[in-house]
């Protein structure tokens, strides 16, 4: 296991329940419940936080993402997706089906995942 990922993950053992972010002139440290989703672009990430009008752009794959937070409250909603299940707002059945979150933000919602996220509500 590479080692930014092993320090990643023992920030999620520590009580503070912290995440560190690498970014352009550091690290970013953030609450994990403060993660409302993440959206893949490509070999970088964009992460919408709690509070913060501007999404910030990580330069890891959202995979990387997905092996960190995928526990009781984050969900791989779409390839292209990671939510904050605490963070939903509605789930729409139009158009196959899409989730909305608590800053508005539309997210894609898979059909082979449709079932799985229905089952933590229902």
């Amino acid at each position: 296991m590479p080692i930014k990922i092993a320090a990643l993950q023992s920030n999620l053992n520590q009580t503070n329940q912290k995440i560190a972010l690498p970014v352009s002139d550091g690290l970013l440290f953030v609450e994990i419940n403060d993660i409302i989703y993440l959206s893949a672009e490509g070999a970088y990430t964009e992460i919408f936080i709690k509070g913060k009008k501007e999404k910030l752009i990580v330069s890891k794959n959202i995979k990387t993402f997905e092996e960190i937070l995928i526990q009781p409250c984050f969900f791989r909603a779409h390839r292209s997706y990671i939510i904050n299940l605490n963070c939903v707002s509605q789930y729409v059945k139009q158009d196959g089906g899409y989730i909305i979150m608590e800053n508005g933000a539309q997210v894609g919602l898979s059909k082979d995942k449709k079932e799985e996220f229905l089952k933590v509500y229902v």
